[in-house]
């Protein structure tokens, strides 16, 4: 499959997806079996692009906020306002 999103494309089940999110909650955890260490966890959620700007359709924001997998909230609002900064 080609895919031009940040994700590459990554699809499943929506329990997968569910249990993939929990594990992030968790810092790594799931059903007490560590897959990955906090700072993984960390370094993944944080913005690994700072300062370099992105448009999507009409919006434009000044920082495109990408972490590792997917977007970041941060200032850009992209996915609601109801979002805090940390959402991902």
């Amino acid at each position: 499959m080609n895919s031009v999103s940040a994700g590459g494309g990554a699809y499943s089940t929506a329990m997968d997806l569910a249990v993939f999110g929990q594990m992030f909650l968790n810092g790594g955890i799931y059903n007490g079996v560590r897959f990955l260490s906090p700072i993984t966890v960390k370094e993944m959620t944080r913005n690994q692009i700072p300062g370099v700007s992105s448009q999507y359709r009409d919006e434009v924001f000044s920082e495109a906020y990408w972490g590792y997998r997917w977007a970041i909230n941060g200032t850009k609002r992209d996915g609601g306002d109801l979002f805090s900064p940390e959402a991902i």
